[in-house]
Parts: C-alpha cells; sequence; structure tokens
C-alpha cells in the first residue's frame, strides 16, 4: 500500500469491498432466501460483480501490482461461477435422427401492449419455422389466432383466467403419452410437463415460470429514492421462488423418467433456486454455450435466468441463445441426444 498513490489506494479500497461481496455472494446458493431474503438480493448483482473484479484484476495487473492478487484470488475461488458467466465451447452441432432440440422462449404476451413495433406473433413463428425443435416450452403466452403452430401436433397448455388469459404453453412434434401441471400452494401454476416418446425412450419435459422481479419497473422505484419498497418487494419474490422451486424440484425428483427442465426462473445461475432446480442434472449452456448467454434485455448488464437443464446422461450437443428482439426474453435452443 506504501507505493500506491492516494487515488490507488481509494481504488484498492473499493476493490477490497466488492471483492469481499463477490465472495459472499458465492456462498448464496447454499442459503435459503427465507434465511435471509435482503442477502438474497446479492445473487442478481453476481454478473456486476464479476465483471468490477475482472476489470480491477486488469487494471492492477498493468500497473505490476501486486494488489492484482486479491480479484485474483476471489475469481479463483469462484472458477465455476465464472465459468457460468462467460463460456467458450468448441462444440459443434451433431445432427443425426436421434438428435432431439428444445426451445425455451418468454414471449410476454406477443407484445400485447405494443411494447415494441413488431408484429411478433408472425416474426416468433418465422423464428420457430427457422429453427423447427421439436419441443417448444412458452412462458407468458396468451392464445391468439395470429400464432398458430399448425407443425406441432401436440400441445399442453395452462393458462389464467380473466381478460387476459396467459401462462404456460408446451408444443411437441414428439407424441405426448402424459401430462400434468404443478401448482403452489396458492393454487398458481408454476409448471406443467409432458412425457413424451423417443422411440423406445419416455421423457419428460418441464416448463416453468418462477416469481417475477419485474427488474425494469423496481429500478424505476428505485430511481424514486424509495429503496424500502423495493426491498420488500425482493423479499417477497426471493420467498415466493424458494417455495415454488422447492415445490417443482420435489416433482423433478419423483419423475419416473428422465428429465428436461427449462423455463425463466427469474433468477440467476448464482441463485439458491437455481442449484436447488439443477440438482444433479447439467445446464446446457454450462456444456455448450458460448459468450456471455444473456437470455433477458437487461440494459445494465448481462443477464442469463432463462435455463435448459438436463440430465446428466444426455449428449448436450449445442446450446445457443438468439437475439431476437421480440420480447423482454431471448429464446433458447438445446440440441442433445439420449
Amino acid at each position: 500500500m506504501k507505493n500506491l498513490n492516494f487515488i490507488d489506494k481509494l481504488l484498492y479500497f473499493v476493490n477490497s469491498i466488492l471483492a469481499i461481496l463477490l465472495l459472499l455472494s458465492f456462498l448464496l446458493q447454499f442459503i435459503k432466501p427465507s434465511l435471509f431474503p435482503y442477502l438474497s438480493f446479492m445473487s442478481l448483482s453476481v454478473p456486476i460483480l464479476l465483471i468490477i473484479n475482472l476489470l480491477f484484476f486488469v487494471y492492477w495487473l498493468v500497473k505490476l501490482k501486486k494488489q492484482f492478487i486479491l480479484s485474483l484470488f476471489v475469481l479463483l475461488i469462484g472458477y465455476n461461477q465464472v465459468l457460468s458467466f462467460f463460456k467458450l465451447s468448441d462444440n459443434l452441432e451433431r445432427v443425426s435422427p436421434d438428435t432431439i432440440s428444445v426451445m425455451s422462449y418468454n414471449v410476454r404476451l406477443f407484445n400485447l401492449y405494443n411494447w415494441i413495433d413488431s408484429d411478433v406473433e408472425n416474426d416468433i413463428n418465422s423464428f420457430i419455422d427457422s429453427q423447427e425443435p421439436d419441443v417448444i416450452n412458452m412462458q407468458e403466452y396468451r392464445f391468439t389466432d395470429r400464432f398458430l403452430l399448425e407443425n406441432y401436433k401436440f400441445q399442453h397448455s395452462s393458462l389464467s383466467d380473466g381478460k387476459t388469459s396467459y401462462g404456460l404453453a408446451t408444443f411437441s412434434k414428439l407424441p405426448v403419452v402424459n401430462q400434468g401441471i404443478i401448482k403452489s400452494d396458492n393454487q398458481s401454476t408454476i409448471a406443467i410437463f409432458i412425457d413424451v416418446k423417443k422411440y423406445s425412450d419416455t421423457l419428460r419435459f418441464y416448463n416453468i415460470h418462477l416469481q417475477s422481479f419485474k427488474l425494469e419497473s423496481e429500478l424505476e422505484i428505485l430511481d424514486q429514492n424509495n429503496s424500502d419498497k423495493i426491498l420488500n418487494i425482493f423479499d417477497n419474490t426471493f420467498k415466493i421462488q424458494e417455495n415454488q422451486a422447492t415445490i417443482i424440484s420435489k416433482h423433478i425428483e419423483n419423475s419416473p423418467y428422465k428429465v428436461v427442465v427449462s423455463g425463466d426462473f427469474n433468477n440467476t445461475a448464482y441463485s439458491y433456486v437455481y442449484k436447488l432446480l439443477k440438482g444433479d442434472l447439467v445446464d446446457s449452456f454450462d456444456s455448450a454455450g458460448n459468450g456471455f448467454g444473456s437470455t433477458y434485455n437487461f440494459k445494465y448488464f448481462p443477464m442469463r435466468i432463462d435455463f435448459i437443464l438436463m440430465d446428466k446422461t444426455f449428449r448436450i450437443n449445442d446450446f445457443k441463445t438468439f437475439n431476437q428482439n421480440l420480447s423482454d426474453h431471448f429464446p433458447i435452443i438445446s440440441t442433445f441426444n439420449l
């Protein structure tokens, strides 16, 4: 510290605080949000903490200062979390008759309230036609006669009552032999599933949507200096997510078939609910993704909150995130073989 000027001493002080916060955030996967809900807020900030600590590491390294060791040490401790933030995979997509592809896409009510200037139903239809996934899991889906997937014979959905009926919908080209709905304690749908046949095998596909934080609107609240309100919203949301994930994870554990779990988790890969839902499954992005894999169109930093998890015995060939600006989420597709 003696060899640092005042500015560098100040920067190292900030570096130390942010390194400690990042280190603490690595522990959040093991802590129930219901125990420390305010602390769980940090799981959403891990991406920015990773970026800042990486920048500090580069800064000190360029200046040939030993202070680079601090951020390097923390980043090495969180090696798996760093890899879950940014991937460089050399996997090449292998297509064979046995290959299965699954898409997850939060379609944001097909632009019901004209958030963007686009013919969203038609554009999403065209995108799906170009990719031809075997199974499609949609969140915030609403029925509209302008969105008809004629190539998908099997469909299963659970939509809310009311003027704007929306919810979860799954479409499959593969024969469906069973289907079901998973509800929370207050009887709202939090997941649906289908059992499909592929030759002699039966697979279970889960489509899930956990409680939303409504990030954009809550940041607007924060801008209005109403921090207590946003903390209460996050507190409640974390607790609801924990309860939802507990219910779904128990259902997954009792599945008689190997599973593929995908959907909008509304939380990051550094959270307790992600770890709970992942269990012994494999994250397709970790196996075959590239780049940041951001799935939520968040203007501040990359946010990966949509996932495709699957049985560890499957061979994951490919994972892609598509920069389709037709929703506040980006579609993701993974291909695999049994």
